[in-house]
């Protein structure tokens, strides 16, 4: 039995990439965070740490220093336990984990001591497995079918657990954007087995469907000037696997007014209303309406008939409009 440190989306970079809402030093902020985290692992003794996928904003290495890569190693397993990492999406310029990992910058980490990046079943941790960001989620089931019979193949397995970057909502929160729904999956999935996701950056807290647990309580970076952003409140949880619990920590933050430059707030409000007024009347596959920024970029970055270079872009150009 054993307890895993489970952590959000991070979004790592140097900083003369960081946001241009900041008054405070982002990249050390972060790090700071990863500090406080790494040590409360530490603290209660923790067997590893999972990471659910954007560790890194940029995927390149000329968007990342050999420094920022260096430093992320140094802390994230200065706990002296395993971490074990899945890709997100941020980290995948082409959305292709065999092509894009090797000459990136998450790729570069994956290859040092004590980092595991895992696509499918961890070599380390048994009932860890990986589902990445995927460029086709229509893919996704034969994914469970292989962690099906993964877990049919490993029967000491008592309860599973997969580590995932994947838009995940109840059907009764379910977004106007492509997702995956929680019953859909928990459908998926024959064997006990608690889901912890990212990609989505604010929490959805524990969501339970019979033996199937679906988990995501949001990143631990707040990039964007949006008024939800502003007020959250990080947080990491701790998994025991012995008592099929979790428990959440509140990450220690500076107040918004250190950190933002407010007034640009409403400058980002105007701007995204106007952005918002044009893209109103694109309609996605699912016949309802793109209202916001965050909507388009799912939409993009999702569809099918969209080149994987043209997402990338209109991705990174929208996420600019967000000024994140």
């Amino acid at each position: 039995m054993a307890k895993y440190m489970v952590i959000g989306d991070c979004h790592l970079t140097d900083p003369e990439r960081a946001p241009l809402n900041r008054k405070g030093h982002w990249t050390e902020e972060l790090f700071a965070k990863l500090e406080f985290i790494v040590e409360l692992a530490k603290k209660n003794k923790c067997d590893a740490i999972l990471q659910n996928g954007d560790l890194y904003h940029l995927p390149s290495y000329s968007a990342n220093s050999v420094a920022l890569i260096q430093r992320t190693h140094d802390v994230l397993t200065s706990a002296g336990i395993p971490v074990i990492i899945v890709p997100g999406n941020h980290e995948l310029r082409h959305l292709n984990v065999d092509d894009d990992l090797p000459k990136h910058a998450l790729g570069a980490l994956g290859r040092m001591e004590g980092i595991e990046l895992i696509s499918k079943q961890s070599s380390i941790l048994s009932d860890v497995y990986g589902i990445p960001y995927l460029q086709d989620w229509s893919t996704l089931p034969t994914w469970i079918d292989e962690y099906n019979a993964y877990r049919e193949e490993h029967p000491e397995i008592e309860r599973g657990i997969i580590i995932t970057h994947a838009s995940l909502f109840p059907r009764k929160d379910e977004p106007i954007y492509d997702f995956i729904a929680d019953e859909d999956l928990a459908d998926m999935l024959k064997y006990p087995t608690t889901v912890m996701h990212g990609h989505l950056h604010f929490s959805q807290g524990a969501r339970t469907y019979d033996e199937v647990e679906i988990i995501n309580y949001g990143a631990i970076s707040r990039g964007s000037l949006h008024k939800e952003t502003i007020n959250r409140k990080p947080q990491v949880y701790i998994y025991n696997t012995a008592t099929g619990k979790h428990k959440t920590y509140n990450i220690p933050v500076k107040p918004p007014e250190e950190v933002f430059i407010l007034e640009l707030h409403e400058l980002e409000k105007e701007r995204t209303e106007k952005l918002t007024e044009f893209l109103s009347g694109l309609d996605t596959d699912s016949s309802g309406v793109v209202t916001s920024v965050e909507q388009m970029v799912e939409h993009v970055t999702t569809t099918q008939d969209v080149s994987s270079d043209v997402k990338v872009l209109v991705s990174e150009l929208l996420d600019f409009a967000q000024e994140k």
